[in-house]
Order: structure tokens, then C-alpha cells, then sequence
């Protein structure tokens, strides 16, 4: 436990401000998914519903069908949670973020789980992607599990210049979900498996997990 304060000098309506003094206890919370422990500093984002939020990555995972030698990418990565959970079935799991304290908290997960195949880029999504696909050559699945309101259409862009034979697509918001999906299916995808899942009981929210693979992949 702990008492954090944040300090947000600017008006607007943005909720958080840059500055975080710790004021008592742990600056950070642990929560356990599955094998996983991740470390939560002030700030970043974390699921509500940790029990779903297992079963949300599990099937994210299924369905990105990993055989150990694929390159992955995960977008909107967080803490690290899907990449993760993906690490061990890939080959290289690489991970990008806008929030760079999440990031340090992802790398930081990775080395107290003892995961060594996952590389984690704070940045502009569209352009750390690109980099990515300079460096690294094709992209094989990707998974993204973007905020509320959907990819940044920069974003889905680039992920959709890429080409990856799969993606796994986790949405909160059934909205976003399906513009988002359109555009892929516009784009020369196939929506393959939806499944739903109750991460906020007794509301009318619902959080999916879309598989949708190329039109020159078989399912």
C-alpha cells in the first residue's frame, strides 16, 4: 500500500498531471495474471478486472497462433501484459507504447519474469512501427490493444502497410472495434473469430477479442 500525490498545474481536462510524489509506502502496485507478476507504478494503466483480463490475454494468444518462430509486435503494449504472455511462443516479441512510463515498467517486467525475447520502444506508434519494420524485416502477427477510442489512424495505418498474415485485435469499446475493423477488412483482411468477454459484470461494456488474418492466409 502507499500514498501517492500527483501534481497537475495545467487547465484542461486532462486528469494526470507529469509530476508524482510518493508520500507514504509503495509507489507501485503488484498484481498477479496467470504466471505473471507486473508491477504497476502511478499513472499507467491497469484492467479493472484482473481474473477477465487473464482470460482476455489467454485467448489473445490463442488466437494469434504462435509456433516459436514468429515475429511479433504488440502495439498499445502497456506494462507489458500481451507481450508477455506472447514471449514464449514467439521468436521476438517486439512492444511499442506513446507512455513512457509505461514502457520503463514493461522493461522492467520483463526482467523480474525472467523474459528475455521481448524489446520494448516508447514512441509514436506509426513511427516506431516503421522503424521496427526497417530493422527487423517482416512482421508476422501482430496483436494491439488500443485505448477506448480505437488505433490512431496513423497507427492502423501503418500496421496495415505491414502486412502481417495475422492480427489479434482486443477492444473495449464495440465502436471503435468496428471501424477499425472495417478498414482492415477494406484493406484485404479477413475478420476470422470475435469472442466477447464480461470485464465489467453487470454494465452494458464488453471487451472482444477480433483474430482477423490476410486474404492470402489460411485460417
Amino acid at each position: 500500500l502507499g500514498i501517492i500525490q500527483n501534481i497537475n498545474p495545467e487547465r484542461g481536462n486532462v486528469i494526470w498531471g507529469r509530476s508524482f510524489r510518493t508520500l507514504g509506502g509503495h509507489d507501485t502496485i503488484e498484481e498477479r495474471i496467470g504466471l505473471l507478476k507486473l508491477h504497476y507504478p502511478a499513472g499507467v494503466f491497469s484492467q479493472a478486472n484482473p481474473f477477465t483480463a487473464r482470460r482476455v490475454y489467454e485467448a489473445a494468444i490463442e488466437l494469434a497462433g504462435l509456433r516459436g518462430e514468429e515475429t511479433v509486435v504488440d502495439l498499445y503494449c502497456g506494462v507489458g501484459p500481451v507481450a508477455l504472455y506472447a514471449a514464449p511462443g514467439a521468436r521476438l516479441v517486439y512492444a511499442i507504447d506513446d507512455h513512457e512510463r509505461s514502457v520503463a515498467a514493461a522493461k522492467q517486467n520483463a526482467r523480474s519474469n525472467g523474459i528475455g525475447n521481448c524489446r520494448f520502444f516508447a514512441g509514436e506508434i506509426a513511427a516506431e512501427l516503421e522503424r521496427i519494420r526497417r530493422s527487423a524485416g517482416p512482421i508476422d502477427v501482430c496483436i494491439l490493444n488500443p485505448p477506448r477510442k480505437g488505433a490512431h489512424s496513423g497507427a492502423l495505418q501503418a500496421l496495415l502497410d505491414a502486412a502481417p498474415r495475422r492480427i489479434v485485435y482486443i477492444s473495449c469499446d464495440p465502436g471503435s472495434l468496428t471501424r477499425d475493423l472495417e478498414h482492415a477488412v477494406g484493406r484485404g483482411y479477413r475478420l476470422v473469430r470475435l469472442r466477447p468477454f464480461d470485464m465489467f459484470p453487470q454494465t452494458d461494456q464488453v471487451e472482444t477479442v477480433a483474430q482477423l488474418n490476410r486474404s492470402d492466409v489460411e485460417v
